[in-house]
């Protein structure tokens, strides 16, 4: 069976255990990635990725897709976690992937648990995945947010008085 684009990529429900296994193992997947393992189109990833994320089993980002909010890295029997941070990056792509791995270990080693929000260079669009992890209850912020512009500085302030301990990753805070 193909999908039209030459490949061979199996029945929709296979592929998409085959997606779901790839993001479970690595948290994050990017959907160009997806193309090449499944050997099957874009539009073919795309609607699969869809069908997942209209019945909740992953979550889109810019570029890719990761684990709904509830299951990364949720504690084994619902116990609460020593550390709660949070943290909001730009892109699926590129170094971020190692960047967010990185996190993720620091965190579990300290035996806390990092909840992942992904954005899109908007500062706006950042805020907004700052105020859901603020919603979750994260004691701790890591973000990459868009620093560019009136915004971006307008963002950067905001970040700077919220009550709880913001790390910027990847960025440098305005000069004073």
């Amino acid at each position: 069976m193909t999908d039209g684009a030459g490949g061979t990529g199996g029945l929709a429900w296979e592929r998409q255990e085959r997606i779901l296994a790839a993001v479970r193992r690595s948290g994050t997947v990017r959907l160009s990635e997806l193309t090449r393992r499944l050997g099957v189109s874009a539009v073919t990833v795309r609607r699969d990725v869809t069908a997942l994320a209209d019945r909740g089993l992953v979550r889109r980002v810019h570029g890719g897709i990761t684990l709904p909010y509830r299951g990364l890295g949720e504690p084994a029997g619902g116990a609460p976690p020593a550390v709660f941070v949070g943290m909001v990056v730009p892109s699926v792509d590129y170094y971020w992937p190692e960047v967010i791995k990185g996190a993720q270990a620091a965190v579990a080693a300290e035996g806390g648990r990092l909840v992942m929000r992904a954005s899109s260079y908007d500062p706006a669009d950042d805020r907004r995945q700052v105020g859901a992890l603020l919603d979750r209850g994260v004691q701790t912020l890591l973000a990459a947010p868009a620093t560019a512009g009136a915004a971006g500085l307008e963002l950067l302030r905001w970040l700077g008085g919220l009550p709880l301990p913001v790390v910027l990753v990847e960025r440098l805070p305005p000069p004073a």
